[in-house]
């Protein structure tokens, strides 16, 4: 079920007064909120948005860039997407706590949908 724009901004706003530590969650509720907004074309620039927030507060965590990546993947933006999901993969020296195959295969699975293209 797509949530639309107020339902992603309560979510956002909600987890914002109930996570505690705001380094890892407040990245997660974030991104969640950008999840929620993306799956409405009407609210979809909201969610890339949310994404771009969290790039932004955490600019050395693989994560949000996957968010982003994996947002411009769903819009049928695969070459974006790609883009995105090799900045992740460029980040995960600075997080110990990533795993490599998670991002590794997302961007695996956008390269072979280029490839299916060509």
């Amino acid at each position: 079920m797509a949530l639309g724009l107020e339902e992603a901004e309560a979510f956002l706003e909600h987890a914002a007064k109930v996570y505690k530590e705001p380094r890892a969650l407040g990245m997660m509720a974030l991104t969640d909120a950008g999840y929620y907004a993306l799956d409405d074309e009407a609210t979809r620039a909201r969610g890339f948005e949310l994404f771009q927030a969290a790039v932004e507060r955490w600019p050395d965590d693989p994560y949000p860039y996957a968010c982003m990546g994996e947002g411009h993947e769903r819009s049928g933006r695969e070459a974006e997407a790609l883009t995105w999901m090799e900045r992740a993969l460029e980040r995960l020296a600075n997080d110990r706590f990533d795993d490599p195959a998670y991002y590794e295969a997302m961007a695996a699975r956008v390269r072979a949908k280029l490839e299916r293209r060509e």
